[in-house]
C-alpha cells in the first residue's frame, strides 16, 4: 500500500468514526426508566383538559362515575377514549431523555406557549400539566412535564390520542333513522315550503311537483340519507338561547316515521351561523341538546330548492 493509499484508507476511516459519533450523540441519552408521571390511573383521575396551538380545546369530567363534556350541558363521552388516554400517559417513561435545558423547548415544541398538545388533568394525587411536542420521527413525539425542564422522547402517546377536537371524544350521531322507515318529509325555509310523501306503491313524490314535472329519485336518494343521518360538530348545550336563532329559524325539518311499530315525528330546527367558526345551531325535537352542524350540511336544507329535485327528461335524438 503505497503512501496516497493510506492517506485515503486513513480518511475513510476518521469519516466512519465521526459517523459513528454524530450518530450517537444525537440518540437520546437514557437514563432510569420511570414513568413520567407517577401514580396516574383513571379511577383517580376527575378532569382531563386538552388544548392545541389552534386554540382547539376540549374539557372532559368524571361526574357521577360517568366522563362528560361539562361545558356542553354534560354531553356523554365514549368513556374508552378517556382510558386509552390514560393509559397511554401512564406508559410515558423516562428512558429517552433529549435534553435537560429549557433553551429547547420552543424548538421542540413543549413550552408553555408554543406546543403541539396541552394535557391539563386533575388527579386524587395532585394536577399535572403534560405537553405534547414535535415529532422527529414516525411514531415519536418530545413530552414535557410542566415545572420540569427534561423532554423525553416516547412513542407512548401520540397527538391523534391527545386530540383537542370534541368530535373525537364522542358519537357525532344527531338523527339516525332508517331511511325505509320514513313516511314524509317536510321542509320549510325562507323560500320554499315542500312536501315529499311515500305512496302505497313505495314511490316517492313531491306535492309541490305539477302534473307534468317528475321528481328526480336519485337526487332525492341522496337528500333523504343526508336527512336521516345527520351528525354534529359539537353539542352546545341543554338550554335553549335567543342568540340560537330558533325563533326565527333559516329552515325547520319535519320527518314522520316508524320505530318499533311506533309512529313518531321529529323537528329540526336550522338556527343562526355561529361567525366565529361558520358553523350553524340546530335543535332536534327529539333530542335535549342544542348542537353545531357543519354549515355543508345545514346549507344543504337551508338553501334546498324544487328545481334540483326535478327530473329533467332526456332530449330526443331526431334521426337525419
Amino acid at each position: 500500500m503505497n503512501k496516497t493509499q493510506k492517506i485515503l484508507t486513513g480518511l475513510v476511516v476518521i469519516q466512519i468514526i465521526l459517523a459513528a459519533l454524530v450518530f450517537y450523540l444525537g440518540r437520546p441519552k437514557t437514563t432510569s426508566n420511570e414513568p413520567l408521571i407517577k401514580s396516574v390511573s383513571i379511577d383517580d383521575i376527575s378532569s382531563v383538559q386538552i388544548s392545541d396551538k389552534e386554540n382547539n380545546q376540549v374539557t372532559i369530567e368524571k361526574v357521577d362515575g360517568n366522563w362528560v363534556l361539562v361545558n356542553s350541558g354534560n354531553f356523554p363521552v365514549i368513556s374508552e377514549n378517556v382510558t386509552k388516554l390514560v393509559d397511554d400517559l401512564a406508559n410515558i417513561h423516562t428512558g429517552r431523555l433529549v435534553t435537560n435545558t429549557s433553551a429547547s423547548h420552543q424548538r421542540l415544541e413543549v413550552d408553555a406557549e408554543n406546543y403541539q398538545r396541552k394535557v391539563d388533568l386533575k388527579t386524587a394525587n395532585g394536577d399535572f400539566t403534560l405537553f405534547i411536542g414535535s415529532s422527529p420521527a414516525q411514531s415519536n413525539v418530545h413530552v414535557r412535564l410542566s415545572g420540569q425542564d427534561a423532554v423525553y422522547l416516547t412513542n407512548a402517546i401520540s397527538t391523534t390520542t391527545a386530540s383537542a377536537l370534541v368530535s373525537n371524544w364522542i358519537d357525532t350521531s344527531y338523527i339516525k333513522i332508517e331511511s325505509n322507515n320514513v313516511k314524509e318529509i317536510q321542509i320549510t325555509t325562507a323560500n320554499e315550503n315542500l312536501q315529499f310523501q311515500l305512496n302505497e306503491a313505495g314511490e316517492w313524490n313531491c306535492l309541490q311537483l305539477s302534473a307534468n314535472e317528475k321528481l328526480d329519485i336519485s337526487n332525492w336518494t341522496t337528500y333523504l340519507t343526508a336527512f336521516t343521518n345527520l351528525r354534529m360538530v359539537s353539542p352546545v348545550s341543554t338550554t335553549m338561547d335567543e342568540s340560537y336563532g330558533f325563533s326565527s329559524p333559516l329552515a325547520k325539518l319535519t320527518i314522520k316515521y316508524t320505530e318499533n311499530e311506533q309512529e313518531k315525528t321529529g323537528e329540526l330546527l336550522i338556527g343562526k351561523k355561529d361567525e366565529t367558526d361558520s358553523n350553524y345551531y340546530a335543535k332536534w325535537s327529539l333530542s335535549p341538546y342544542v348542537v353545531k352542524l357543519a354549515s355543508f350540511n345545514a346549507e344543504r336544507i337551508t338553501n334546498i330548492t324544487k328545481t334540483e329535485l326535478i327530473s329533467v327528461p332526456a332530449t330526443e335524438t331526431v334521426a337525419p
